[in-house]
């Protein structure tokens, strides 16, 4: 069956038409058998999509800014016969098609049947003559051109992935400005992409080359199809700091006469051909591992991503206004010569994670992670006088006092408690100004502790310090300002991933857990908090790209319930961190299954030796096992150091009285 496009190809109606982008997803679909779609219904279907306007709204929405988009819609409606209606501006009516009963869209005759009709093809039928894209601009109407000099606004349409709706930048309306900036989001959806010749030379007969720059927001994900083609003025193309671009079609920025030097970021997963083919490159920037970038074909005089510029000379200097980071990568090509491969020598660590012991002998979790000048705090445990233990250790390395993230995975005390203190020492909010708090979306716990640390999450929020609070929810859904992926430094990536059990219930509420993969190039770190087997299935299940990783922090203290071999035979950790008190009797007095358990060790034993555990019980009290332990990764690899000891778990002594190690361990 040759393609077809529904007849809510509508998006073209409206310059500015978020609306017909709901349509083109199916708002006016589906077999209504003899009822039929009037405006009210068209709403009704919008507001259970989440449109949140009014009637009169949903309308100017098809209508455009002021009416200002061709004839100007009015109104839609359906008449007897299924048919849609458009009343424009200037009062005069057109019939458009057929979209209920029987022929609408979903329906046996409709245009997703095998013998229905598209919009296109009725229009055709009526005469007309041209393309798709003819079509879509005689529904705009003879005034779409006609823009003024000096206003703001870019033409959108809408799509969905996984996550739901997004905004795709499909062109230029009234923005006649020679600096565009593309905005994070447009009436409430994220803006992922920018559509195919979006911001070509010529759209309606009318030049573009007055754009001198393009400046892109972080949540943009792909640019399609010549997207800047013969933009012959543009000089300067900005990506925001934690860019998800991570496609660009072919000829991006073909014939940009002035694009002399462009930075791409970090995590591109495909690239076009002639991606500055007609361009007079004389730098072009990739930040990222090396390997990265080979694969994309990016290393080499004669690819076709780079043909358009004559010859490419590597350089050791970072852009203008840039430094280089600690094991960065630049890959810069210029003027003339062969290309030649550059790592700047990694400084002793640029990225670290710390596992501090909780100052007392009960399992708990705390991690600290730094980047530059950037700190992650996942959980703040296992008791409110925890605090103590904590806040000083955590000062030594955050020593600017702020906190850029924080996460708490789930709502139990060995997890929150040190978050809020007790009446003789102050905990991580009161000593911390913590900028972005992401915790877990659901819960079933009513204890007091999970009152007192929501509590005290919200007054860093309400202060002037500024804090947000995002749940995991909304971070894997891109919503409300929340991020799936957030840059915490050059080549340093913090990743929620997706956990069933962020939308839907469980009686254990270790599954509700926040799920993080931290990336520093090819090099993974995975932490689960205390997800269980049930979640784990569901963790690979639905992030099925889990990498191999160099860290696993152990879920649930190294309990018999986690750390299962559909998620270890996954990662295949080279090392895992236990949070707790080996032997301690805390929880069971069933030797077996005192933290780290003898199933745990047996499953973890496959892929790796090296488990380190930060305390150990000593019958009346606790001590030190691996002590504080400190990760550290750069370019040069990962290695684990403790305060006390390096020695792996099986070769201690606690371990020889306790554990065996099993005959398909790792020797």
């Amino acid at each position: 069956m040759k393609k077809k496009i529904v007849l809510a190809v509508l998006a073209g109606i409206s310059a500015l038409s978020l609306a017909c982008g709901i349509a083109a997803c199916g708002v006016v679909g589906g077999s209504q058998g003899d009822d039929l779609w009037t405006i009210d219904r068209v709403y009704a279907e919008a507001q259970e999509l989440g449109f949140r306007g009014t009637l009169d709204e949903l309308i100017a929405m098809f209508k455009g800014d002021d009416g200002k988009d061709g004839r100007g819609i009015t109104a839609l409606e359906l008449d007897q016969a299924g048919n849609l209606v458009v009343t424009y501006s200037d009062g005069t009516k057109q019939t458009l098609g057929p979209i209920a009963g029987e022929t609408g869209p979903q329906g046996p005759q409709g245009p997703q049947g095998e013998d229905g009709k598209s919009a296109y093809e009725l229009w055709l039928e009526a005469g007309h003559e041209g393309s798709e894209e003819d079509f879509l601009e005689w529904l705009r109407g003879e005034g779409a051109g006609e823009v003024t000099e000096g206003t703001q606004g870019l033409l959108y349409r809408m799509k969905k992935d996984e996550a739901g709706d997004y905004a795709v930048v499909a062109g230029l309306g009234t923005a006649w400005e020679a600096e565009i900036v593309v905005p994070e989001s447009y009436r409430g959806l994220p803006v992922k992409e920018i559509g195919c010749g979006a911001f070509s030379d010529v759209y309606e007969g009318q030049p573009r080359s007055f754009i001198t720059s393009v400046s892109l927001p972080a949540s943009i994900t792909a640019i399609r199809d010549e997207a800047f083609f013969d933009c012959t003025l543009l000089e300067q193309v900005t990506f925001a700091e934690g860019s998800a671009l991570r496609t660009m079609g072919n000829g991006v920025f073909g014939n940009c006469s002035s694009l002399t030097e462009i930075v791409l970021p970090a995590g591109i997963e495909g690239v076009g051909e002639n991606l500055f083919e007609g361009c007079p490159l004389e730098n072009v920037y990739f930040s990222g591992a090396a390997a990265q970038w080979k694969a994309l074909g990016i290393d080499a005089a004669t690819n076709p991503v780079l043909a358009a510029t004559p010859c490419w000379l590597f350089s050791q200097e970072a852009p203008d206004g840039e430094q280089w980071a600690e094991s960065e990568r630049w890959w810069h090509y210029g003027e003339t010569g062969a290309v030649e491969r550059y790592q700047k020598p990694a400084a002793v660590a640029d990225l670290n994670i710390y596992f501090p012991e909780l100052g007392n002998g009960y399992a708990g979790d705390c991690v600290l992670i730094k980047t530059g000048d950037t700190e992650v705090l996942i959980d703040a445990g296992s008791r409110k006088e925890s605090a103590a233990t904590l806040v000083p250790y955590i000062k030594q390395y955050c020593t600017d006092g702020i906190l850029e993230y924080v996460i708490a995975t789930h709502a139990h005390q060995d997890h929150i408690a040190a978050f809020v203190g007790n009446g003789s020492t102050d905990g991580i909010f009161a000593n911390f100004q913590c900028k972005t708090i992401i915790d877990y979306a659901r819960k079933n716990s009513t204890s007091q502790i999970s009152k007192d640390y929501e509590a005290a999450r919200d007054k860093e929020v309400s202060t002037t310090a500024g804090a947000v609070h995002y749940t995991a929810l909304q971070c894997w859904n891109n919503a409300d300002g929340a991020k799936r992926s957030y840059e915490l430094g050059r080549g340093v990536t913090m990743n929620i991933l997706y956990n069933y059990y962020y939308d839907h219930s469980t009686s254990d509420e270790n599954d509700y857990s926040v799920c993080m993969l931290l990336s520093q190039g090819e090099n993974h770190f995975l932490f689960t908090g205390d997800l269980e087997e049930s979640g784990e299935k569901y963790l690979v299940q639905y992030n099925p790209d889990l990498p191999h990783v160099k860290l696993f922090k152990a879920g649930h203290h190294g309990s018999k319930t986690s750390s299962n071999d559909v998620l270890l035979s996954k990662i295949t950790p080279e090392n895992v961190c236990v949070c707790c008190c080996a032997g301690s009797t805390e929880y069971t007095t069933n030797k077996e299954n005192t933290f780290p358990t003898q199933a745990m060790i047996d499953r973890v034993a496959k892929y790796t030796k090296n488990i380190y555990v930060t305390t150990m019980s000593t019958g009346s009290g606790y001590t030190s096992m691996n002590g504080n332990i400190t990760v550290t990764s750069n370019a040069e690899g990962v290695t684990v150091h403790g305060s006390v000891s390096d020695t792996i778990l099986k070769e201690t002594a606690w371990f020889r009285s306790n554990r065996t190690w099993p005959a398909s361990g790792v020797s």
